[in-house]
């Protein structure tokens, strides 16, 4: 039994408890690299065996409902492939899926959140408001995304994006052009083992350039990156949020689920996001939400991209839908008989 006792009501915290950020894990688990590739769970499935671009999934036979209707997933990622949506099928070979020369039902989903810069404003140039005015005029996604595009960024189904979900326009372009305070090095952190964040990291590399300024960037794992561990060094953190089915209420979840918010906010914005986050526990307005995600993107955050995600089935493979955050219920799709 465990008891929890909170500092004030919240009449939603048995729905938090349900988010990915309330896993149960291991104390020690950050600190062993062997868990992040080989966890151990309670789902339908245990992972069976774990490569950098291939994982095997086997049913669980003392899992608590069902058994999964499939004895084995395997999942393989093709770096040739587009990548915002998957591909499940029983025959369909690396070949024929980079070409495209298959027939399958398409649905694509609208993701519901965006990728984003996180401007250090408490120990980085952004606590500067010369910097701040400068980079978010410079790094927006109208900036951005032409350079991704010339890379080849196509198959991404990037979009541009105004605001943290889809729909809300909160992010503006700068009236004239804004120049460099000055010749500098800033630097970008983002996550690791991601395919996107270094291609747009390169993308702000050269954009920034024309401007005598260096981007050094620094891959992190999910515990140096969320908990904020280098934030002395970090000017900008590039990342991503998706709310799923949580929608606009996922925002105060991310909020404050991730101590990378403390070391990045300037105290005043602290203090308006605590407040913010006590008036939609007491009223549930969705108000707060946006009224909340309109202050960060005016002094801190710099919206850059929705995707496109869903999933492409083939023929083969029966009750396979997409989910909110792109991916498919595994223990319910099942084989047709030729």
């Amino acid at each position: 039994m465990i008891d929890i006792n909170l500092s004030c009501p919240d009449p939603l915290f048995d729905h938090a408890l349900t988010l990915p950020e309330a896993l149960i894990l291991p104390a020690d688990c950050d600190n062993d690299k062997q868990f992040a590739y080989q966890p151990i769970g309670t789902g339908p499935y245990r992972v069976a065996e774990r490569q950098a671009h291939r994982l095997v999934l086997e049913a669980f036979d003392d899992y608590f409902g069902y058994r999964a209707l499939t004895d084995q997933i395997q999942i393989m990622v093709f770096d040739e492939a587009a990548m915002c949506y998957l591909t499940p099928s029983t025959t369909l070979t690396p070949e024929r899926l980079a070409s495209h020369q298959t027939t399958l039902s398409q649905k694509l989903e609208m993701d519901q959140g965006a990728g984003y810069l996180l401007l250090n404003c408490r120990d980085g140039f952004a606590k500067q408001p010369a910097w701040r005015e400068y980079l978010h005029a410079k790094l927006s996604s109208l900036q951005l995304l032409p350079r991704l595009a010339a890379n080849g960024m196509g198959e991404y189904r990037l979009f541009n994006a105004y605001g943290l979900m889809p729909g809300w326009m909160h992010h503006t372009q700068a009236e004239q052009q804004r120049v460099a305070p000055g010749p500098t090095s800033l630097t970008v952190a983002y996550l690791s083992d991601h395919p996107l964040y270094p291609l747009i990291a390169q993308a702000m590399t050269t954009h920034l350039a024309e401007e005598g300024i260096t981007v050094n960037t620094l891959a992190l794992s999910p515990a140096n990156y969320f908990s904020g561990r280098y934030s002395r060094k970090i000017d900008i953190w590039l990342g991503a949020m998706s709310f799923g089915e949580r929608g606009q209420v996922g925002l105060f979840n991310w909020l404050g689920t991730h101590n990378l918010v403390l070391h990045a906010c300037t105290d005043t914005l602290v203090t308006k996001i605590e407040t913010e986050t006590q008036r939609w526990r007491d009223t549930q307005d969705d108000d707060c939400a946006e009224t909340l995600a309109r202050c960060l993107v005016e002094h801190q955050m710099i919206p850059l991209f929705h995707i496109w995600m869903g999933v492409m089935a083939t023929p083969d493979l029966q009750d396979v839908a997409s989910n909110a955050v792109g991916w498919f219920d595994f223990k319910s799709i099942w084989h047709k008989p030729s």
